[in-house]
């Protein structure tokens, strides 16, 4: 059989078991509309009302405090009022200011002004004091500059040199030699270093009148 035959056949199939139902249901419904229909019974009954809830009055209002009545304020004392003396004041202010007194300085004539204010510098050698604090910040800045030879170190070598050179009022330092020797070739040479790193040091304080002063600092290794 085809394919085209059997879908034909379920087709007339289908249509036809819809009309067959169709003619169930309508011949159904014509009976039921000719079937009698009984009569309704309406019956009323009467509910009694449910008591009324009683109902609380409403709250009293409590009346609310009113503002406190202001206190009348004292009336200010008059003698209070009155002004206090200003005598102080006006005595104060009339006192008469004393004159400035100026006292004029006669200068002597022939003399220049600053001849009286010149003062010689005191040589170098007059004031140990200065060069004392000079020649400490100069041998801290040697120390600064000291390096131990790493050959020296490890070969146990140590000792003092001592280092004399030339400062000049400017700082400059030259003419460095050595004045006593360690004893070790290394150290004398470290110790020279050292000062020479320097290069040009501060200058003479203010009242130093040598151009150049002479100069022997210890260098020490130890180890």
């Amino acid at each position: 059989m085809s394919p085209l035959i059997r879908a034909f056949g379920l087709s007339a199939i289908f249509h036809i078991s819809i009309i067959v139902l169709l003619s169930i249901f309508l011949a159904g419904a014509q009976q039921n509309s000719f079937a009698p229909t009984p009569p309704l019974s309406i019956s009323l009954s009467v509910f009694a009302e449910a008591p009324a809830e009683p109902v609380d009055p409403p709250p009293e209002a409590k009346p609310k405090p009113g503002p406190a009545p202001e206190q009348p304020k004292p009336a200010p004392d008059p003698l209070q009022k009155r002004k206090k003396p200003t005598k102080n004041k006006l005595a104060v202010k009339s006192r008469p200011n004393p004159a400035k007194t100026v006292r004029k300085t006669t200068r002597p004539r022939g003399l220049a002004p600053s001849a009286r204010t010149r003062t010689n510098p005191t040589p170098l050698a007059l004031q140990p004091g200065l060069w004392d604090s000079y020649k400490l910040a100069l041998r801290a800045a040697i120390e600064n500059h000291r390096s131990y030879p790493l050959q020296s170190r490890r070969r146990g070598e140590q000792g003092v040199v001592v280092v004399r050179f030339t400062v000049h009022r400017d700082g400059r330092i030259n003419n460095l030699r050595i004045k006593k020797s360690s004893g070790y070739r290394r150290l004398d040479k470290a110790a020279l270093n050292s000062v020479r790193s320097v290069g040009k040091f501060q200058a003479f304080p203010e009242g130093f009148v040598a151009a150049s002063r002479e100069m022997e600092l210890p260098v020490r290794f130890h180890l």
